[in-house]
């Protein structure tokens, strides 16, 4: 079994949290435009932020995989 490699999975993790922290600063606040658009369903407004950092996580995870498996060969 291959052993993990913190400091690259660190770096995969930290640079999409990264770019939409940028990306949040460019931006600015959408809670305003969030809460006038017509939504099929009520969904709060703090489960947008949430489910977007975990899919950010998630690709980092799925870099550094890729990056493993690409490394393998």
């Amino acid at each position: 079994m291959k052993k993990i490699n913190f400091k690259s999975l660190l770096f995969h993790l930290l640079v999409p949290i990264m770019v939409s922290f940028i990306i949040s600063m460019l931006i600015g606040d959408y809670k305003e435009y969030y809460d006038s658009i017509i939504k099929p369903i009520d969904v709060p407004s703090l489960v947008f932020p949430i489910v977007w950092s975990v899919l950010y996580l998630l690709m980092g995870i799925s870099a550094y995989l890729v990056e493993n498996i690409v490394s393998d060969d």
